[in-house]
């Protein structure tokens, strides 16, 4: 066999499962078989690297420390050992951890050779949680330096003994959220792309993942270049001479198969608000807090009183800034509260604004999601249960880097999104999180509208209203490149405008803020 595959391989499972039973050692009563086999296969191909494979040494830790005694007494012999594979079958129904893994991984880790994870999956019938789960034990092992490797075991029903692990189902090979997290995770999130203008200076410094890298050069917009490398755990400095041929080439088309990365992570009600109302008019206030302090972190608050509704949330930066972490719905004390949080750089603080409402019926369930992945247009979507609408929508992020968030088309969710990360520091990315002011009242219908986006200028601002016999519950900002300054609900002679705010000047051909207002009657 190793002749047969001399060259082909990268590694080889040289002995699987081994601290299950010691099969071979016991049949053939040779306790140094398997130490032996290494040897042999060691001298018959010196290139590919030598694993020993077993399970429950990770996932659920029953064999953690057999397994790392027996690795290190094979290399104290001098076996050539060469990388641990563990594989992670979690058990039935039950959530992975992510301390433990990296407890276990530690462990492992202080014997110096490399890890595999071999067969990683998770059992759960519902989608979201299944994948809330998957992406918690891949986040994990895909963060510690002695993982080199993650191999998802139980990828298409159709080829699986079990379709509550699965990613992928059906013939047509249907993505559910499950896949969709895996491959956001490693096709998105932990894979380097950049584009840049090359002028004078060829120089692109950049901190990037490790594996293999294709670089195009394009002249005009056509593809004439292709250059590759490595990227391994050390620094890497990269020199292409950029040829003058003119000539189109051909170039890999790699599909997106995610081209939208929704997260609905973490779905939980924060609690129900009801009104006491017997009012067939619709009616809505603003209640605006005091301006926060002007540290980072610093937080203003409001609620609605008594009797009120809070249908939406939202907040604007003093002074018409970006860098807000934005705000979010939270029950204390059994009341609805709107808070907002203000970022650094921003003396004049944040401004929370809630929009108070009541009729006959009226009750809201806050549903939040999230956060999103830390990448530019990473989602997190709260969706509303059946008979409700998503009246308000709000949207919060550890670190300034979100573009807003909006109502879905069918009023039925709220949608978060996560911008271009501010720092370069991969701990000061977070994603996006977002609440949804899930509401419902006897015969409230509603619809949402939209303003034209803003200019690109810091301070510019657009408008909505509502349709004539509305009434505005929510407003919403939204900019797709980001800095928005965020929104508020202002009375302008009678009449409700939704406000939003450009909070920095953004380079032509970028996107301003657009508002959007929930109208209902």
């Amino acid at each position: 066999m190793c002749n047969i595959t001399l060259g082909k391989l990268d590694h080889w499972d040289v002995m699987n499962e081994d601290t299950h039973g010691l099969y071979y050692q016991q049949m053939l009563q040779d306790r140094n078989f398997t130490k032996n086999l290494f040897r042999q296969m060691k001298n018959c191909d010196n290139v590919t690297k030598l694993y020993f494979n077993d399970y429950q040494a990770v996932d659920i830790g029953g064999s953690t420390e057999e397994y790392y005694q027996i690795i290190k007494a094979y290399l104290a012999e001098g076996v050539p050992v060469e990388g641990l594979g563990t594989e992670g079958h979690v058990q039935t129904n039950t959530a992975t951890d992510p301390t433990l893994i990296w407890r276990r991984l530690d462990r492992l880790g202080t014997l110096g050779t490399e890890i595999f994870a071999t067969e990683f999956d998770v059992e759960w019938p519902e989608y979201v949680q299944r994948a809330d789960w998957i992406e918690d034990g891949i986040r994990a092992m895909f963060s510690h330096p002695a993982m080199k490797g993650i191999i998802y075991w139980s990828f298409w029903d159709q080829d699986t003994g079990n379709v509550n692990r699965e990613l992928i189902q059906g013939t047509n090979l249907t993505i559910i959220e499950p896949g969709q997290r895996y491959f956001c995770l490693f096709k998105k999130e932990w894979t380097t792309n950049v584009v840049k203008n090359l002028g004078s200076d060829l120089k692109v410094d950049l901190r990037g993942f490790q594996g293999d890298y294709e670089v195009t050069i394009r002249k005009s917009g056509i593809p004439v270049q292709v250059e590759r490398f490595s990227l391994g755990t050390s620094n890497l400095s990269v020199n292409i001479k950029i040829t003058d041929k003119t000539t189109a080439i051909n170039t890999a088309v790699e599909n997106d198969y995610v081209p939208r990365c929704v997260s609905h992570r973490g779905q939980k009600s924060l609690g129900l608000q009801s009104t006491s109302s017997t009012n067939m008019q619709l009616t809505c206030v603003n209640v605006e807090s005091t301006p926060s302090g002007g540290n980072e972190d610093d937080v203003a608050s409001v609620t609605c009183g008594t009797d009120r509704v809070m249908t939406g949330c939202t907040s604007y930066q003093n002074g018409q800034l970006w860098t807000r972490k934005g705000e979010q719905i939270v029950i204390e004390n059994g009341v609805a509260m709107c808070k907002a949080y203000n970022g650094r750089n921003s003396e004049q603080g944040v401004t929370a604004a809630a929009r108070c409402c009541k009729v006959n019926g009226l009750t809201c369930d806050y549903r939040i999601a999230g956060p999103s992945s830390p990448f530019d247009g990473a989602q997190a979507e709260a969706i509303c249960p059946t008979n409700t609408q998503a009246l308000g929508c709000s949207s919060y992020s550890r670190y300034p880097d979100m573009d807003g968030v909006y109502t879905n088309v069918t009023i039925n969710s709220c949608v978060s999104q996560s911008g271009s990360p501010v720092s370069s520091n991969p701990g000061e990315r977070s994603g996006s999180s977002v609440v949804a002011a899930c509401c419902s009242s006897p015969d409230l219908s509603c619809t949402r509208v939209s303003s034209l986006p803003t200019t690109l200028s810091a301070g510019d601002y657009q408008t909505v209203t509502c349709p004539s016999s509305t009434t505005m519950v929510s407003c919403s900002y939204f900019a797709p490149d980001g800095r928005s300054g965020g929104a508020r609900i202002s009375d302008s002679n009678g009449v409700d405008e939704c406000i939003v705010y450009m909070g920095d000047s953004l380079s032509s051909g970028s996107r301003g803020v657009t508002a959007t207002a929930t109208c209902c009657m």
